[in-house]
């Protein structure tokens, strides 16, 4: 018997079922980056919403840390709103590496809280002293009202943190959001807590 080697030869089905293999491989790793970006900018979106609506509640659903909700009045929280009202944004970028991600957003939103707070009280005496009947509530947040639409704007590009955690995303403590809505919170119960006094 001859013992002459013969070339092997890959039959071309076997070809084709590794070429579908490696396609569906490198597709599949691809739609889980594109599934990664449509998920990261849709909470992005509904993070943001929820901060330019003074939701807490919704913006802890999209969190993994929970920001404090003190029980304010209602018209502590309405006065909040229409300030957190005023605040427009725009997501510039958001890179993803693994289960991180950092969202580019760029805010524009009033100066200085405190001084539209400030001002609005001022207003809120003065008409005080001239109505007949205590309104005081009422006047403060048509004053805040007010001065919020006639303060001037600043744009603030934020970087905020966003984590992939049991396969899902959230965002990640950030100190730019915290200030924000600490410094809407704060402008607005000290006015409100004048009024009381």
């Amino acid at each position: 018997m001859d013992s002459v080697k013969r070339p092997v030869f890959v039959r071309p089905v076997g070809l084709l079922l590794v070429a579908a293999l490696l396609a569906f491989c490198a597709s599949g790793c691809g739609k889980s980056r594109s599934d990664d970006r449509t998920v990261t900018e849709k909470l992005m979106n509904d993070y943001m919403t929820a901060l330019c609506a003074y939701n807490i509640k919704n913006m802890n659903r999209s969190s993994l840390t929970a920001f404090d909700q003190y029980g304010d009045s209602d018209a502590v929280i309405a006065s909040c709103r229409e300030l957190a009202s005023h605040i427009t944004w725009e997501i510039e970028d958001i890179s993803i590496s693994g289960n991180t991600a950092i969202a580019q957003v760029t805010l524009t939103q009033p100066i200085d809280y405190e001084a539209i707070c400030s001002e609005a009280l001022d207003e809120a005496m003065r008409q005080i002293g001239k109505s007949e009947e205590p309104r005081s509530a009422e006047l403060l947040a048509d004053a805040i009202r007010l001065a919020a639409r006639k303060s001037d704007a600043v744009q603030t590009p934020v970087e905020i943190p966003l984590s992939k955690v049991d396969n899902q995303w959230r965002v990640a403590k950030t100190h730019a959001v915290d200030s924000i809505l600490s410094n809407i919170r704060t402008s607005v119960a000290a006015v409100y807590a004048y009024l009381d006094m």
